[in-house]
């Protein structure tokens, strides 16, 4: 598989690398066990991590639009080096980005990729939460292999339906 190379940034807990066109990408994985605290199995003693993207231009003559499929390649090479460096314990979560209303956009997208990727028994599950006002997209990966695997992404669905509002709060933050 050809991707970009790229490198640990430990001080952010992140993998960061550049595209051909002028990208900057960061991809950190940030542990994110604390918002489970009360609830045993997805606390997971403390084996959960948040993944967040971040891009930003290199400089100002970048193109805007195009397909590049080393910065697919490139995401999924990194999510499936932490997944094989942490073990099929961790649980990896993600919210998509909704400040342009492509967030189900994004995570069908992450679908399809992680679909055609070899991801040695690690499953992707995504998730929608709705009210009168908003959509969230949310995605949880999980290992076939893990002691709760069966319960975990009911679980979590449970969780995240019954915590609405904190959702949307770290949702706004970012």
């Amino acid at each position: 598989m050809s991707h970009y190379p790229f490198e640990p940034d430990p001080d952010k807990n992140a993998f960061v690398f550049t595209t051909h066109s002028g990208w900057l990408y960061s991809l950190s994985l940030n542990d994110s066990s604390s918002y489970f605290a009360d609830n045993e199995i997805l606390y997971n003693k403390k084996l959960v991590f948040e993944i967040c993207f971040n891009r930003s231009a290199i400089n100002e003559t970048i193109p805007k639009k195009g397909t590049d499929i080393l910065i697919q390649e490139t995401i999924l090479a990194i999510l499936l080096h932490h997944f094989e460096d942490k073990g099929h314990l961790p649980l990896y979560i993600f919210i998509c980005y909704a400040g342009d209303g492509k967030e189900a956009a994004r995570l069908n997208m992450f679908f399809k990729w992680f679909e055609a990727a070899d991801t040695n028994k690690w499953q992707l599950y995504g998730y929608e939460l709705s009210d009168s006002k908003s959509k969230i997209y949310y995605g949880l990966f999980i290992n076939e292999q893990h002691p709760f695997a069966s319960k975990i992404p009911d679980e979590f669905e449970h969780f995240v339906q019954n915590e609405k509002s904190a959702w949307k709060e770290l949702l706004r933050r970012r």
